[in-house]
């Protein structure tokens, strides 16, 4: 009888470039424009961080020209953001590919799981890099990007409001992307596929403080001494909302239009560069029974959780929740 096995439907060459393409176009975020590609952002082949310089608005008065006088010229300043690269891996066994195996284009159906996973990962870690961010935000910055209307009893939500890009991607190319190997002794067939790229929330400098290793794991790309403010509050594309949304909490302490306008608020002028909205389900459900979600078809804007004040909104319970402190 013969057997399919993972390396007889796998080619590496094009199943790199299939998962590379799809996750792009497919996952939520994407399609939000939360991520978007950073104009000449290149993954390097050696080195752990990459610059990303940036001009700093003109200051400064005009002078009144007189009567022989001389204009003073002042300097442009630039400052200097820094995006960490990332490379992760995973490997999984036939068992857990027995089923695409069987599939008609089993190629296809597991770079489809795998994108899946990657999606779900990329997602979670850009929400622990807030976590680090915000972290930062409110030990050296006064907590001037955070609105915070929760009681200090009940659960506490994190929604947060993005702008465009607010987070940089790049994707590259690590030494071996995709393998399969083969443990004879168990009869295991193995995939595995790994990643290298760029995600960086945009402003917020990584500063390689709290890495123990090599590669930052996921539980230290949410600390708050990897990051430092470097982008003028005003150029930010992120802020926080921190509610209460269990059946007890008060209406005053949820999220509503008046606080989503309250949060884009805290960048001035600058407040209308807002597109979208990440919150959690218990968060997204209260909207819903208010029936203040609005679903667009055929929209760009909904990405599949309807929209809020015209802002395409993202559901992911990886948002963080605090549990009250037990009264003793």
């Amino acid at each position: 009888m013969t057997v399919t096995r993972v390396q007889d439907v796998i080619i590496p060459e094009i199943f790199n470039q299939y998962t590379m393409n799809n996750t792009v176009e497919q996952t939520a975020v994407y399609r939000s424009g939360i991520i978007q590609p950073v104009p000449g952002l290149i993954v390097p082949s050696g080195g752990d961080t990459v610059n990303m310089p940036f001009w700093n608005d003109l200051e400064g008065d005009p002078e009144a020209i007189q009567s022989n006088f001389a204009l003073t010229p002042e300097k442009i300043k630039a400052g200097k953001d820094v995006a960490r690269v990332f490379e992760y891996g995973k490997a999984w066994s036939a068992e857990d590919l027995a089923g695409e195996l069987a599939g008609s284009d089993p190629m296809r159906a597991i770079g489809d799981r795998v994108n899946y996973y990657w999606e779900r990962q990329f997602q979670k870690m850009i929400f622990l890099m807030l976590d680090g961010v915000f972290g930062s935000n409110i030990t050296n910055n006064d907590g001037d990007l955070v609105l915070d209307i929760s009681s200090g009893d009940g659960k506490k939500y994190t929604t947060y409001l993005f702008a465009g890009g607010a987070v940089g991607y790049a994707p590259g190319m690590p030494k071996t992307p995709t393998e399969t190997d083969r443990n004879s002794l168990k009869g295991e067939d193995i995939l595995i596929n790994r990643k290298k790229f760029i995600m960086h929330p945009r402003g917020f400098k990584w500063t390689e403080a709290d890495v123990a290793a090599e590669m930052p794991t996921f539980k230290e790309l949410a600390s708050a001494k990897n990051y430092e403010r470097v982008y003028d509050k005003k150029k930010v594309r992120i802020v926080k909302i921190i509610s209460n949304e269990g059946p007890e909490a008060a209406t005053k302490s949820k999220l509503s239009g008046e606080v989503i306008l309250d949060a884009a608020q805290l960048l001035g002028d600058a407040k209308g560069k807002f597109t979208s909205i990440a919150m959690h389900s218990v968060t997204h459900t209260n909207l819903q029974k208010q029936n203040l979600i609005e679903f667009i078809p055929n929209n760009r804007a909904d990405v599949g959780f309807g929209t809020y004040l015209q802002k395409s909104i993202i559901v992911d319970d990886s948002l963080p929740v605090d549990e009250p402190t037990p009264t003793p």
